[in-house]
């Protein structure tokens, strides 16, 4: 008897500072897949070290045409003087909700994250709004949905041709792009489109949006997995890793993890909690800001640097010599991965022979000047270092705090006699790598539970991702960041409702316009798939057409759609068959809308009663 048929399962993180491509065999039996058997690319076109992500920049003609991307198309544009062509880094950020798939350098609410060598987090639970210079650039005039899908073509072209070269052309391929947690259902919408765009498959069996931090949270439990210390039976004995002492399970049924993803744009938290059976629940709304590395990068450049030097004496050295200055910025990052909170000594960091050259002689007067006579290096002192990192790091410890706080409310909760859940906060992303900002977090969770950062954290999203295509019902639950409903008719309370919203129907029935029919609320846990059905009625029985308006609320139980805490979010268009010379009344017509949940994005099928006709639909989110 033969087996499952083979497939691939490949993923992409689209990130801010950088985005990559992972891909493996499935599977068949669902388990986690190694590490070792997971395909990236780590060798990018122009860039001058190895890392599982090239950088998120695109170069394109007066015609939108790519003319390069990634670390090939940074060089040519730096080493042009900027006249080689549109060019657009770090642009991620740009795709903020209310800015619409046309806003090319609108800035608005964004929810993100990414994990480069420049790679941080924030504050808050919906996300906040970043500065111009934190949403990257985009001299192209182009929107930033082009963009993205001009990029994303390019590595979905690279990434199928390693495919390819591996002799697996044939087989089915399913694709995962991640993007964070507390994006907006419009921003889930827009990176799906751009993806299509960019030549990936439409067939949402075969192209699905994946949460960043969930999926990080399989690539730890995967790490754990392998040697021995996750998800055994409470009864179980662990066995012990190669060269290690036994121990106990790390983690059993009941633990509570906190996935916090910090990268270069920002910082992306989700609480999960895991199942007897290995499967999570997401048991708190996720969090996050736009604080992440690349602020810190941007100060010590255009603080430091440009204090130290002057600017127009940096401006002049990113003209003439880029990489050069590409080289400093560089050993700044290293410097900052390594620094420790109880460092009292400086941070010194060489200037590249290059870069010292072209300094003219009052710059090299005024770094000297600020660094006791030394005019060969950038010397920053711990005190100065560390206020540097706190711009990203202070944020992203009161947002784990936060986490923290929810959970230990949950706790008290418990009934007499009922255990604690064992509590772990997992730390991924490029940010990870600081010792900076792992000190701090040790700190912030002390007595609340344990800090862990798995192996190379910068894979984690990537990695997780393909983990999570091997076998999506791991994450078994989610928890709505809103509330969501539709705007109908619904039956009139002259107790409850204002004379003005009465509607009498054509049956003398006495309904209330403008009702809000909730159909999750916000912090509820919803089950994977859980289906809400709610039967509505066209306005005329012979209809082919009928559009519902989409609502959300940050309030749990808003009564009407036109209220302050509501806003429209989008709409469902029905395509109904036509009837032929059959007449229906409206109420013959009873359609029912099934609207699911759950999962990473929200699902509608409708069923006419009256022919047995049933659609998918879907959500064209405007906001």
């Amino acid at each position: 008897m033969s087996g499952p048929a083979p497939s691939i399962v490949a993923a992409v993180d689209f990130g801010t500072f950088g985005s990559g491509y992972a891909w493996a065999l499935m599977n068949p039996d669902g388990t986690y897949i190694p590490s070792h058997d997971i395909n990236c690319n780590d060798q990018w076109a122009g860039a001058e070290f190895r890392y599982p992500k090239n950088r998120s920049a695109i170069l394109l003609d007066d015609r939108g045409r790519t003319l390069a991307w990634g670390y090939e198309a940074q060089s040519r544009y730096t080493e042009s003087g900027g006249r080689a062509g549109g060019y657009a880094v770090d642009f991620k950020m740009r795709l903020a909700s209310g800015g619409g798939p046309g806003s090319g350098s609108g800035v608005g609410v964004v929810r993100g994250h990414d994990k480069g060598p420049g790679a941080g987090g924030g504050s808050g639970g919906s996300g906040s709004s970043p500065s111009q210079a934190e949403a990257g650039r985009n001299d192209t005039g182009r929107s930033t949905e082009y963009l993205i899908a001009a990029y994303l073509r390019e590595l979905y072209a690279v990434a199928w041709q390693h495919i390819l070269r591996a002799g697996y052309g044939d087989l089915p391929t399913s694709w995962y792009l991640s993007v964070p947690a507390i994006w907006s259902d419009f921003d889930r919408q827009v990176m799906r489109r751009a993806a299509v765009e960019a030549g990936f498959p439409a067939d949402p069996r075969r192209l699905s949006i994946v949460f960043e931090p969930e999926v990080a949270a399989l690539y730890c439990m995967a790490s754990e997995a392998r040697t021995g210390g996750f998800g055994l039976p409470t009864d179980a004995p662990a066995p012990a890793p190669a060269g290690a002492g036994g121990g106990s399970p790390r983690h059993r049924p009941g633990s509570q993890f906190v996935i916090v993803d910090c990268g270069g744009g920002t910082t992306d938290l989700v609480p999960l909690t895991m199942r007897p059976d290995g499967t999570f629940d997401q048991t708190g709304v996720a969090t996050g800001d736009t604080s992440g590395a690349n602020r810190v990068t941007r100060q010590f450049t255009l603080a430091v640097l440009a204090e130290r030097l002057g600017r127009e004496a940096l401006l002049r050295l990113v003209s003439e010599e880029p990489k050069a200055v590409g080289e400093l910025v560089r050993a700044w990052e290293q410097a900052r991965n390594v620094f420790d909170p109880a460092q009292h000594t400086p941070v010194r960091i060489e200037l590249p022979i290059r870069v010292w050259k072209k300094l003219p002689a009052a710059a090299v007067e005024r770094l000297a000047a600020a660094q006791n006579g030394a005019d060969d290096v950038v010397l920053l002192s711990a005190d100065r270092t560390r206020a540097l990192l706190d711009a990203s790091v202070d944020p992203i410890c009161a947002l784990v705090d936060e986490q923290l706080l929810r959970i230990a409310e949950r706790t008290r909760t418990l009934a007499p006699g009922e255990p604690a859940a064992q509590t772990a906060v997992y730390l991924v992303g490029g940010f990870a790598n600081s010792r900076y900002l792992q000190r701090r977090l040790e700190a912030v969770v002390e007595g609340r539970a344990r800090l862990f950062v798995p192996p190379r954290p910068e894979n984690a999203v990537l990695f997780g991702a393909v983990q999570y295509g091997n076998n999506p019902a791991r994450i078994r639950s989610r928890t709505a960041g809103r509330t969501y409903g539709y705007g109908l008719l619904e039956a009139f309370d002259p107790a409850l409702d204002p004379p003005e919203r009465l509607y009498l129907n054509a049956e003398g029935k006495a309904l209330c316009t403008g009702r809000f029919r909730v159909l999750v609320r916000r912090g509820e846990v919803i089950p994977a798939g859980k289906e809400t059905t709610s039967r509505v009625f066209p306005r005329d029985g012979n209809q082919t057409r009928m559009k519902l308006s989409f609502f959300a609320s940050d309030a749990e139980s808003p009564r009407y759609v036109d209220g302050g805490q509501v806003s429209e979010v989008g709409y469902v268009t029905i395509y109904l068959p036509e009837v032929g010379n059959r007449r229906y009344t409206a109420r013959e017509r009873a359609i029912d809308v099934k609207t699911i949940f759950g999962e990473t994005v929200i699902r509608v099928q409708a069923i006419d009663r009256a022919t047995g006709y049933q659609t998918d639909a879907e959500i064209e989110f405007t906001a």
